[in-house]
């Protein structure tokens, strides 16, 4: 447990770090991501029902959705309704939360691998970390990806499907 920690922690700060620096050089939306700020962000002023969608989304909302919750929780303790800076962070939580789910879903494996270790190098695999400090739906879309896939395994058919049709 101890390891998974200081891994997680080590991962956390990383990430900070490294989406500090991306939104000091490139402060704007960055290839695809301006559909999914701009999305997020009529989620933020009009609210889910009223919002119009972008028809260049080709994704479920569950990501503005999340967005939306995170944005009324960080609300608390900032003024920044839905900035750029706000939405991207989103990714941080879901790193972490990736790295979580990885190890969980290896310790039940009969491997001989440390799943701690594994897990933080699935994690950071640069075809999945890259997408980290922007705000893309490839973090969160594996993340629920594997909490469904643990679900399944647990034999919690109808919760992992509804987690799928949700993200």
């Amino acid at each position: 447990m101890q390891h998974v920690l200081t891994c997680l922690v080590a991962l956390a700060a990383a990430s900070f770090w490294l989406s500090t620096r991306v939104n000091k050089l490139v402060p704007t939306s960055y290839m695809d991501e301006y559909f999914h700020v701009r999305q997020a962000q009529r989620y933020c002023a009009d609210g889910p029902i009223q919002a119009e969608w972008d028809d260049k989304i080709t994704t479920l909302p569950g990501l503005y959705l999340i967005s939306l919750i995170y944005e009324s929780i960080l609300g608390l303790f900032t003024d920044q309704k839905c900035s750029i800076e706000t939405l991207r962070s989103i990714n941080i939580v879901f790193i972490c939360l990736t790295f979580v789910t990885m190890v969980s879903i290896l310790s039940r494996s009969k491997s001989d691998v440390q799943p701690v270790y594994k897990a933080l190098q699935l994690t950071l695999l640069p075809v999945m970390y890259f997408f980290t400090p922007l705000y893309y739906t490839d973090i969160g879309s594996a993340l629920f990806l594997l909490i469904s896939f643990s679900l399944a395994r647990q034999e919690m058919f109808t919760l992992s499907a509804m987690v799928c049709v949700f993200y």
